[in-house]
């Protein structure tokens, strides 16, 4: 078999940084929004003020019931195609919505829009990504027709591939109408719009057709993209950075730069330090740690039978972030009996947790949240670093001593 040509990659990726649509994605993948900054664009109740925003006739827009009435009209024919009972299009189009009061967040309904003079009330649940709640549309219609005895009814369930609701009154409504709706408005309105309420719904359409509905000028262009470069975006796949292994090099960075601590065995979901000062041939007494996989980690030395570990990414299902344990492993029963029994006796005063099974003969008497999982995932690699570091420290002034003095009680 034939040596792989190394010039031929390098061809393919040149062709790939070439190629005009990977500009484009750039340009799309930059371009401003307002609900992508304010962090917006999967909060329910952000879609929701918005949506009630627009669906008030005495809201700021200046449309007065033009997009309410454009709503209703396609909820109630949507409705008519679901064969579900309710106010008619027809009917939609006589109401005199001039009273209409929008509530939000009434008796837990995400938006209410009620009429007196029209004798109509309308319930809007909305559902970016979470669930409907067992009985919650059951519930909220019921609510409603208490409260509105003789009033007409209308419930619309919001969700963004217009999911079925639970209950059968409730007409289901797709993110992609709201789109749409949107979008005509900005058609039809467009000489009247103030600039900044024409940007502003703009922005919104934008946002929902990136994030929401998938019909974004992203997706196009990827297509197109990896069509064309199949291979080389393979390349760069095989060689993108890993979070996981940049976060293991910054944390062995740190406890090497450390002169109070060692660093022992390191993976990238698992790197052990031990202090220097826990030199005590009581502890000593190590030969092998099992490992989380199942295996078996051997030392060419008596290794510390108690070892800091800072557990790096995944695990147990739960998501990525970082802790920072204290291991009781295998070694001499009397010294490990001793550990534990000071560790469950110093439980009240804050130190340590009650012994818990890691794996195979491997307890943790401590552990302390370095990074959450919300950090992990989303902070840059330089602002991590501050982080881990500030705690990191923090631990080592206030839990560490105090750590380091029970031990040092027992083994030494």
């Amino acid at each position: 078999m034939p040596d792989h040509d190394p010039s031929v990659d390098t061809e393919l990726l040149e062709a790939f940084l070439q190629d005009d649509d990977l500009e484009r994605l750039e340009h799309i993948a930059e371009e401003f929004n307002i609900f992508e900054v304010l962090d917006a664009v999967r909060q329910e109740l952000r879609h929701s003020s918005f949506l009630a925003w627009l669906l008030d006739p005495s809201g700021s827009h200046g449309l007065g019931d033009y997009f309410l009435k454009r709503f209703l009209w396609r909820t109630a024919a949507l409705a008519r195609e679901q064969d579900i009972k309710t106010i008619s299009p027809i009917r939609v189009g006589t109401l005199d919505l001039g009273d209409v009061v929008v509530r939000r967040e009434w008796r837990n309904i995400d938006i209410l829009i009620l009429s007196e003079s029209q004798r109509f009330v309308c319930a809007v649940e909305n559902k970016v990504d979470s669930p409907e709640q067992p009985g919650q549309l059951r519930r909220y219609r019921e609510t409603c027709e208490t409260e509105s005895p003789r009033y007409s009814r209308h419930f619309v369930f919001l969700t963004p591939t217009g999911t079925q609701a639970s209950d059968k009154e409730w007409v289901a409504l797709g993110y992609h109408s709201v789109l749409d709706l949107v979008k005509a408005v900005i058609n039809a309105k467009q000489g009247s719009l103030g600039n900044e309420v024409r940007l502003f719904l703009q922005q919104y359409v934008s946002m929902l057709r990136r994030h929401i509905v998938g019909e974004s000028d992203i997706k196009q262009v990827c297509v197109r993209i990896y069509n064309k470069h199949r291979r080389a975006l393979d390349l760069l796949f095989e060689h993108r950075p890993d979070r996981q292994s940049d976060i293991q090099a910054l944390l062995e960075r740190l406890i090497e730069s450390d002169s109070d601590f060692e660093l022992d065995h390191s993976t990238k979901a698992n790197i052990k330090f031990a202090p220097l000062s826990w030199t005590s041939p009581h502890l000593k007494t190590a030969t092998a740690w099992p490992t989380k996989s199942g295996g078996i980690l051997l030392f060419s030395h008596k290794a510390n039978i108690l070892l800091f570990e800072l557990w790096n990414g995944p695990g147990s299902g739960a998501p990525s972030s970082l802790r920072l344990a204290l291991i009781l492993g295998p070694g001499d029963q009397d010294v490990r009996s001793r550990i534990s029994e000071a560790a469950a006796r110093s439980q009240s005063d804050g130190i340590f947790n009650a012994p818990k099974g890691v794996w195979r003969e491997c307890y943790s008497i401590f552990e302390l949240d370095l990074l959450s999982s919300q950090e992990y995932q989303q902070d840059d690699l330089e602002l991590m670093e501050g982080k881990i570091r500030q705690r990191f420290n923090v631990f080592k002034a206030t839990q560490f001593p105090q750590i380091d003095e029970v031990i040092r009680a027992i083994v030494f």
